[in-house]
């Protein structure tokens, strides 16, 4: 049963886990913001309407109401009860449940799909042994030649666990029957391949005569390898890799980041390099925040990865045209997941291996160490292409530098960079808005087109997050675009709302309830509102501290998610009060407190990142949302008391009692007529 896997395992396992990475395991995100968004997979649909929140691990669907946490989208998703979710989760992320004869429950629990990832596992742990035991054997010499001629070391080549693939159509599926691994097991793991002959299928191993590069998770698994040809004359390709496997998802692993992620904190960045030897020569030098990318191009999946542990990463391709344009390509990728990219320019025709062979480890390391930053590296690259002394040229070069820019999320950051090209190339600022805006415009466009059907049909009116109506601009471009603006970031777009932002004939700061929801009370919607406020605004809920007694708030699911938010901030813990919400499986799946969860109401004040003036303003809207709210629990709280006062009137007989009810009652009408009629 549940409650016999010890929570602090259960903990453990829903911290290490990524709901964007189990999500995405089942079908395609697209990412939107900071948040993701896929068709409902538990309802058919052909319009996106079900939003994951990366920063607070929740999901909620607009069209079917379901939400929470990772657990229940394991649950329902694979029709399995707590423990099956848990324990599935578990295998994924590498966390050991304790057998339940240590903590006195019964065998039996489990999955198919969760013991079939155990045994490939343990396949993939055992192969790795057998491949190293090659290495070591008469058949490995030109691969331990191999390693030699690329002044390998042996601890090298122990740490990360080379082997030898030999040169033999059968040599795994013998050794797999020995060990009794099933054929069909060895097909899935992809070690063996097969093909139709005739009325028969024919089995042969994938990797062979192959230098063996075990590929771990970030847990330090095997569950995968990269296979170098040995022969240079070959016309086979140079890398064979794992194909897709339940356990291997290329798009989802960087070679070498369970030794490397320790160090990103350490030495404030991830270095990325392109292939398994360069990250080997990284860390031989003593750059083991060293990663590369697993026999595909950077991706987003990737960069979150990273992201988890920094948000700086260094960028050392290969020295070539295609390591250019892996580059290029991998800033926008980065940028869009928030990330700070600078690029390490290696000399022509030098990998980092190449580097470390010809000059040792501080050749290599002062190679590194002389990364610039990527807009430094883009406009440069575009100045080598185009003639920095023409109109055209410079034309050229401030669209590829834009292109780029505008990849980046923080507006502020977009401003600044357009101020350094219009100083690079003597070219006035207006210009480079300009250009930008016309790209900001186009992405816009493409974005609505793609998404017309989606915001239509799908998505609810979301109060505080309504774009003020377009205004006319000068010089085209789409009306409703966002616009870049010297000053930094898009123009502020609330002057015309109310104080909340919220449209003048909708309630400010009242949440709109989900469709279907059962409708809130007057203090109900208080509340909600109040946790909107306090999960997102700090400052909020450490006021909400000296103004908000426990035992003022009401005893539902809402009531609860409040007083633990004000709890965490009354411990000094306020930044983990969303992800205690999400661990707690009632309060999450709770449709209301869901929707809190994954966007705030007042999504367009964000004090943190704003120009001062704005931000007292923006302080100054937060701050009466709060005002209000609490005045209308006050009020509630009067109401329910004078009832209360009331029917003991009704009921009491002694002089004494009547007089004293009398008095309080009359107490509570002056205090009611004090209060101001809320905004809610």
């Amino acid at each position: 049963m549940a409650g016999r896997i010890p929570e602090e395992t259960i903990e453990d396992i829903r911290h290490r886990a990524d709901l964007v990475d189990v999500i995405g395991s089942y079908g395609p995100l697209k990412q939107r913001g900071s948040d993701y968004w896929a068709c409902c997979p538990f309802h058919k649909e052909k319009t996106p309407s079900f939003k994951v929140s990366a920063t607070r691990q929740t999901y909620y669907c607009f069209g079917c109401k379901k939400s929470g946490n990772v657990f229940s989208f394991l649950m329902e998703q694979e029709n399995v009860d707590f423990v099956g979710a848990v324990r599935m989760l578990a295998q994924r992320v590498g966390v050991r449940i304790p057998e339940p004869e240590a903590y006195g429950g019964e065998a039996g629990d489990g999955n198919a799909a969760w013991q079939k990832k155990e045994k490939l596992l343990a396949l993939h742990q055992d192969v790795t042994r057998w491949y190293q035991q090659k290495l070591g054997e008469g058949v490995g010499t030109g691969a331990r030649q191999y390693l030699d001629s690329r002044k390998l070391p042996g601890d090298a080549i122990q740490t990360f666990g080379l082997g030898y693939a030999p040169n033999a159509w059968d040599e795994v599926i013998r050794w797999g029957e020995t060990r009794n691994y099933p054929l069909d097991l060895l097909v899935t793991a992809g070690l063996v391949s097969s093909r139709d002959e005739g009325p028969r299928q024919r089995h042969y191993d994938r990797f062979r005569d192959r230098l063996m590069f075990p590929i771990w998770d970030e847990l330090g698994r095997v569950v995968g390898f990269s296979g170098r040809i040995l022969t240079p004359d070959s016309k086979a390709p140079k890398y064979v890799n794992t194909p897709e496997t339940p356990l291997f998802h290329k798009g989802r692993l960087l070679y070498g980041l369970h030794m490397a992620r320790q160090a990103f904190k350490d030495m404030g960045y991830a270095l990325v390099c392109e292939g398994q030897i360069d990250v080997i020569a990284c860390h031989r030098a003593g750059l083991i925040n060293a990663v590369a990318p697993q026999g595909t191009a950077f991706t987003e999946e990737q960069c979150r990865m990273l992201k988890r542990f920094t948000q700086n990463i260094t960028l050392a391709f290969d020295a070539d045209e295609a390591g250019a344009k892996a580059v290029m390509k991998s800033i926008g990728i980065a940028h869009g997941q928030g990330l700070t990219v600078k690029v390490v320019v290696l000399p022509e025709g030098d990998d980092p291996d190449s580097i470390l062979s010809r000059g040792g480890n501080q050749a290599l390391m002062d190679a590194m160490g002389q990364a610039q930053e990527a807009m430094t590296y883009v406009f440069e690259m575009a100045a080598v292409t185009h003639d920095i002394n023409s109109p055209q040229g410079k034309s050229a070069i401030v669209r590829s530098v834009l292109e780029v820019v505008a990849t980046l999320t923080d507006t502020v950051t977009r401003a600044t960079y357009c101020q350094w090209l219009s100083q690079r190339l003597a070219l006035p600022e207006q210009a480079i808005f300009d250009g930008l805006n016309q790209i900001l415009n186009a992405q816009q466009r493409a974005t609505r087109r793609g998404s017309r059907n989606f915001r239509r049909s799908s998505q609810p009116r979301q109060h505080g997050h309504a774009a003020a109506p377009p205004q006319p601009q000068q010089g085209g471009g789409s009306p409703d675009a966002p616009r870049a603006t010297p000053a930094g970031g898009h123009e502020p777009q609330y002057e015309d709302r109310n104080d909340y932002g919220a449209p003048d004939d909708e309630p400010p700061g009242a949440p709109t309830p989900p469709p279907f929801a059962m409708p809130l009370s007057l203090a109900d919607q208080a509340e909600l509102t109040l946790l909107d406020l306090a999960i997102h605004h700090g400052f909020l809920a450490h006021e909400l501290v000296d103004r908000l007694p426990p035992e003022s708030v009401s005893g539902t699911p809402i009531g609860k998610a409040l007083n633990q938010v004000i709890a965490c901030a009354a411990q000094g813990e306020w930044s983990e009060a969303a992800d205690q919400l999400t661990g707690d499986l009632q309060l999450a799946s709770n449709p209301h407190i869901a929707r809190i969860l994954v966007e705030t109401n007042f999504g367009r004040f964000d004090p943190e990142h704003t120009e001062e003036k704005r931000r007292l303003e923006m302080e100054s809207v937060l701050q009466k949302a709060m005002e209000d709210c609490l005045n209308q629990l006050s009020r509630d709280r009067l109401e329910q008391r004078t009832r209360t006062v009331q029917m003991a009137l009704v009921s009491e007989t002694d002089p004494e009692k009547v007089r004293q009810l009398q008095t309080e009652f009359m107490q509570l009408v002056r205090e009611k007529q004090q209060m101001q009629t809320p905004l809610l």
